[in-house]
């Protein structure tokens, strides 16, 4: 699909002054998403090399991913939380965005996840709306009844 992407990878050191982000694997994403690319990067202290957590990017747009997934997942471990690290790291892919030709992107959260609100306020993502999965949804399914109702954001960075 993306012909740069694993060259660009194998070749791009994602770091900045205290994470890096170690390109995992290219795979695809869980149902209903499942023709979406998805890539997984590790993320390490740059000076212990201790793994902090993890965050993967999803390449393309479906109805699921626009209104409730969101093209980003990340989980910071609770020994390193409270140091930007989630947002940090959506900083350190914008290059690999680019390089798959997006400029902005959908970002989801539940409503009562309070770390990851700060994350999107962090990187400058852009309100749109809050949702909530109606019961007769075709995703209903993949979501226990706690995360039926996102908060959803655009991400900009096309400067």
């Amino acid at each position: 699909m993306y012909s740069k992407d694993i060259d660009y990878l194998n070749k791009k050191i994602f770091i900045d002054k205290e994470l890096r982000l170690t390109f995992s694997q290219k795979d695809y994403c869980s149902a209903p998403d499942d023709n979406i690319p998805v890539y997984t990067f590790k993320m390490t202290d740059i000076n212990s090399s201790q793994e902090m957590g993890g965050i993967n990017l999803r390449v393309g747009i479906t109805e699921n991913i626009e209104l409730y997934r969101g093209n980003i997942g990340f989980t910071v471990f609770e020994s390193f939380r409270g140091h930007h690290y989630a947002g940090k790291s959506c900083l350190l892919l914008i290059p690999f965005l680019k390089i798959l030709d997006f400029r902005s992107i959908w970002l989801t959260c539940n409503t009562d996840n309070i770390a990851s609100k700060k994350t999107l306020e962090y990187i400058g993502a852009i309100y749109v709306d809050t949702t909530m999965i109606a019961e007769d949804s075709p995703y209903m399914g993949f979501y226990p009844p706690d995360a039926r109702r996102k908060l959803r954001c655009r991400w900009n960075f096309n400067d």
